[in-house]
């Protein structure tokens, strides 16, 4: 992107110049030794400069490479171009995406297996060349992508939508090669990131500058086999959703008459109601979310009490649908009633009233 010749080897003033130029990355400051034309006597002399390049991507030790190179002068004089004093610095200002939800990968991409319902949530890459390094332009990939599957959807099944991206450099034995934007239909958390480059014959692929995005609102998590099976015979899960859903169990009375007047009547009446909400009633807050999909996401906050392990993994939507199928909530009431004479009658009525989900 361009480079500014110095009098003084200030990083400041390089790092203030890259802020001002939209999409630089990187800066790399040196010291380089040049050959300066004399026009009047036609000989040359070495001159030392102070220079500052720009970068739309990321740098490392990899991409240093120029070492100065030889030049032919007017005069046939053969001159070295030499560097050193070369220092390089990438910009931590990292830009984020509306609706995304951002985590640093450094110098590895993800590496995604399949999801726990065996589905391959991969849905390939778009690869950029012609434009300095933007997460952005991957963010707009990923909700083309999904605008088309919407708009073309297949004979069978749902469109794939696309909630998940991975940018980031890709260099050929130290040279970029371009920003890579691979996108998925679920969110992929930081411990999947161990793709680091590899080599093909006697070239290094290496991975830098590398960044994870996930809706934020839809992640993409899913319900894995026997989960929803395994919540309604888990105590702890029960209690877990009853917290999740704010739901509050009904408690019945019954009320019932069957002697005279005369008579001492002990009605002693258990009701026990056991409800399974049919809808969500309210999302309410659970444990943050962890890793796994993914990290910062922001969809749950602390409540009283602790999400069951099992059930960490899963997104807010998924957690409402499994609790809503979770039976939550047991209350028994007993009301006795009883006169002041001898009894003719005694009657004991048990009722119980089992309210299913819809």
């Amino acid at each position: 992107m361009g480079f500014d010749t110095l009098s003084t080897y200030d990083v400041n003033y390089c790092a203030s110049q890259c802020d001002k130029k939209a999409g630089c990355l990187s800066f790399n400051i040196y010291f380089e030794r040049d050959p300066v034309n004399t026009t009047t006597c036609k000989s040359y002399f070495d001159q030392i400069v102070v220079k500052c390049s720009y970068w739309g991507s990321a740098i490392d030790k990899t991409t240093a490479v120029n070492e100065g190179q030889w030049r032919t002068l007017e005069d046939g004089t053969p001159f070295h171009v030499l560097v050193a004093g070369s220092n390089g610095y990438v910009s931590t200002n990292f830009k984020t995406i509306p609706g995304f939800t951002q985590a640093y990968l450094g110098t590895a991409a993800i590496n995604a297996p399949l999801d726990c319902n065996g589905v391959d949530t991969y849905m390939g890459v778009k690869i950029i060349t012609a434009k300095p390094f933007d997460t952005e332009l991957c963010a707009n990939f990923c909700n083309t992508q999904t605008a088309y599957n919407v708009a073309h959807p297949p004979k069978t099944g749902d469109p794939r939508i696309c909630r998940f991206f991975n940018t980031y450099i890709i260099s050929k034995n130290g040279v970029p090669q371009g920003q890579y934007c691979a996108m998925y239909t679920e969110a992929w958390d930081t411990s999947y990131a161990t793709n680091k480059g590899q080599w093909r014959g006697k070239d290094e692929y290496t991975i830098s500058y590398s960044f994870s995005n996930f809706k934020t609102d839809d992640p993409g998590c899913p319900l894995c086999p026997g989960d929803i099976a395994w919540a309604q015979q888990d105590g702890a899960a029960q209690a877990f959703c009853t917290s999740f859903l704010g739901y509050s169990p009904t408690t019945a009375a019954v009320t019932s008459t069957v002697a005279p007047a005369t008579s001492t009547v002990v009605v002693s009446t258990v009701v026990t109601v056991t409800e399974a909400t049919s809808s969500v009633v309210e999302k309410r807050a659970a444990k943050p979310t962890p890793e796994r999909y993914l990290v910062g996401a922001g969809e749950l906050k602390a409540r009283a009490l602790d999400t069951p392990v099992r059930m960490q993994v899963w997104c807010t939507k998924h957690m409402s649908i499994a609790c809503s199928q979770v039976a939550t909530g047991a209350v028994t009431s007993t009301a006795t009633v009883v006169g002041s004479v001898t009894p003719l009658i005694t009657s004991t009525v048990t009722s119980t009233v089992v309210v299913a989900s819809a």
